[in-house]
């Protein structure tokens, strides 16, 4: 298993590196970073989703709005400031501090 964690680590890092978001949410699942069932904080007299700041409930969610809220949180946008480069790759810092937000909302295992 130890071996297979640290392989995913790798491919993580190479999914940041080549912006291959889908990759990059499979590594974390091969990791344990993330639940093989998706779920998303939502209010409990509602069931809409909220961010995890307030009352709420995890709720299991389809793979595929979980994915495109992955990938979404982690496009960059055209604009260049302190976390991306001129050419627009995004460093480390900001692929946290974007998977933190995106935390708020949807299960990771941490």
């Amino acid at each position: 298993r130890r071996a297979e964690q640290k392989e995913a680590m790798a491919t993580a890092v190479a999914a940041i590196l080549a912006r291959d978001w889908t990759g990059l949410l499979d590594a974390f699942r091969d990791v344990g970073l993330l639940p093989a069932t998706p779920k998303m904080w939502v209010d409990p007299a509602t069931g809409q989703p909220t961010d995890g700041l307030g009352p709420g409930v995890w709720q299991v969610c389809d793979d595929t709005t979980f994915r495109d809220a992955f990938v979404a949180a982690l496009q960059n946008e055209t604009t260049t400031d302190a976390t991306t480069d001129a050419a627009g790759a995004q460093s480390f810092t900001d692929v946290t501090a974007r998977l933190t937000r995106l935390a708020l909302s949807y299960q990771f295992v941490l």
